[in-house]
């Protein structure tokens, strides 16, 4: 569209309008995309012009102006800094469906002692749903329910089972109905975890070790089944981190898996042994924070196995980047500046898979450490 001349007429000016409200994906649009299709400079002239047609096309009910009393106008100047499009069916539904949640808002017995506080404010129809599930359960709540765990609860309120996910830590509603509201837990999915033996005092003394992936998991429960120097096992149990899941632990202690294995086995500390890559590293070092945070105790590296690991040195390339993990200091920290060193030569380009150790190898390298230890303590004796 051409227009010629600083002077256009109040029909160009309307018809780059139209333009502009055609090709608008959105109903707010700003004064400067308006004017950026009228040509030549936007003298004063072309503004009285331009507001005239846009307070008609207000008028007419195909716009809306902002207020007067906002901040929706120009500072200096007379044209307004947005102007918002009225689409009839658009705002029919969307007033129906206000009227509509008003009228649940207005309408229902909600129940008197927790949702009737705050059930007027909730503006969103995906609010209300789930507080008139809530408020159905409330007010028909049996006397003494069992506690159950929050899928289950989830199911028989919302008739979803993970309907209640997002809110295991928050609670509903910004906190003001908890999951012992309804009666629930939060039930966080189990670690896999085979335990050394079946008397916590056998294992009292013993860390634990968790490794990130599953067939690292089978090889280190059967070495920790091998014969130890002193017929003991070397730890406590061996836990299936489950890769980035280990890092989702609750913070409530008493509910975290982690933890409730900790407790189980009265082990001593956490070991951890992973992938020897910046994504690896990530892994323990998302664990610390969170446990750190919540008041639980920090993991440590399984150092004896990160040293057979690279010292067999069954490396292999990146599928991926993994340029957005590398932390140079945090690996230096972790593992201590022997092993890092090892491994921040080399971690560019090539990654130490924890498959790299067979049950023979951790074995080996488990009975090699507990060996140097002792004769470490009897050097000390």
């Amino acid at each position: 569209m051409v227009f010629s001349g600083e002077e256009i007429s109040f029909e160009r000016i309307a018809t780059a309008l139209e333009r502009v409200f055609a090709e608008a994906t959105r109903r707010k649009i700003s004064m400067e995309e308006i004017t950026s299709v009228i040509p030549g400079t936007m003298g004063i002239s072309k503004e009285e012009q331009l507001l005239s047609l846009l307070e008609k096309l207000d008028a007419k009910g195909k716009i809306r102006l902002p207020s007067k009393k906002g901040q929706g106008w120009q500072r200096f100047g007379i044209l307004p800094r947005y102007i918002t499009l009225v689409r009839a069916d658009e705002d029919r539904v969307s007033r129906k469906r206000k009227k509509t949640l008003a009228r649940i808002r207005e309408q229902s017995p909600w129940e008197p002692m927790r949702m009737a506080a705050f059930a007027h404010t909730l503006t969103t129809e995906k609010q209300l749903t789930l507080a008139r599930a809530v408020n159905h359960y409330l007010l028909n709540r049996k006397t003494n329910p069992p506690l159950l765990p929050h899928r289950e609860r989830a199911l028989q309120i919302c008739g979803n089972e993970k309907a209640l996910d997002s809110y295991v830590h928050t609670g509903l509603f910004s906190g003001r109905i908890t999951l012992a509201d309804i009666d629930c837990f939060y039930c966080p999915e189990p670690l896999p975890y085979e335990v050394f033996a079946g008397n916590r005092r056998q294992s009292a003394h013993l860390p634990l070790l968790v490794v990130e992936n599953s067939a690292t998991y089978w090889s280190c429960a059967a070495a920790n089944r091998a014969d130890h120097p002193l017929g003991g096992g070397f730890f406590a149990a061996v836990v299936f981190g489950k890769g980035f899941k280990a890092t989702k632990s609750t913070p409530i202690q008493s509910l975290d898996s982690l933890a409730n294995i900790e407790s189980q086995t009265g082990a001593s500390r956490i070991d951890y042994f992973g992938d020897l890559d910046p994504a690896g590293l990530t892994i323990p070092q998302r664990i610390n924070e969170n446990r750190i945070k919540n008041g639980l105790s920090r993991v440590y590296p399984a150092k004896t196995l990160y040293r057979k690991l690279i010292k067999k040195n069954l490396t292999t390339g990146y599928d991926k980047s993994q340029t957005k993990f590398h932390d140079p200091q945090w690996a230096i920290g972790w593992l201590g500046r022997d092993i890092a060193d090892n491994y921040l030569d080399v971690c560019e380009s090539r990654r130490w898979p924890q498959e790299g150790l067979t049950a023979d190898d951790i074995a080996a390298a488990l009975k090699e450490g507990q060996s140097h230890s002792y004769q470490s303590k009897d050097l000390k004796i």
